[in-house]
């Protein structure tokens, strides 16, 4: 649930919010800094890389309800690795492990977590960018300035946010 709650508040891509570590979130201040990119690279496995273009290296505040969560997340992560002892296998700091090895999960595994979620609750498939794309609305929805959007986003540009979201943008305006 903690994952889930990250991509719903955030909009992080997956391998953004799978290669978020410990180092890179600051939960005195709420914010979260994406420095790097987890992908998946057929016959080499998860290939860290850097964020998927220049504007997606960011920082952004996150909500308090976010934040009251990773504080707890984080208690029981140390207490995860505490009882894992030395089958705990030091993985950086990644925020997501996998419960059997301490190491960082793989990227689609968020999409598992999210479907098991999402499911139980009775609101059928969901992706993670489905994840994405709903944080983004919301912020358009709720009138948060383009350019904010744009930059928590990741987008370099304005533009490509109003390019995927111009139907909605539109719907808004027309509505308004």
């Amino acid at each position: 649930s903690t994952a889930l709650l990250l991509l719903l508040c955030t909009g992080f891509r997956r391998g953004e919010a799978s290669e978020l570590k410990w180092e890179n979130v600051n939960l005195d201040d709420c914010l979260i800094e994406v420095v790097s990119n987890a992908v998946v690279v057929k016959g080499k496995g998860v290939v860290v890389k850097d964020p998927k273009t220049e504007g997606s290296a960011r920082t952004i505040q996150i909500p308090e309800v976010l934040c009251d969560r990773l504080m707890e997340y984080k208690n029981w992560y140390y207490e995860q690795k505490r009882i894992m002892g030395e089958r705990w296998n030091e993985n950086e700091g990644h925020l997501f492990i996998n419960l059997d090895t301490g190491k960082r999960i793989y990227p689609t595994t968020m999409l598992n977590w999210v479907n098991k979620v999402l499911g139980k609750a009775g609101l059928g498939h969901w992706t993670n960018h489905s994840m994405r794309h709903t944080n983004i609305t919301l912020k358009l929805y709720n009138g948060v300035p383009l350019i904010e959007v744009s930059g928590d986003a990741g987008h370099s540009r304005t533009s490509t946010t109003t390019d995927i979201y111009s139907h909605y943008l539109k719907t808004r305006r027309s509505a308004g």
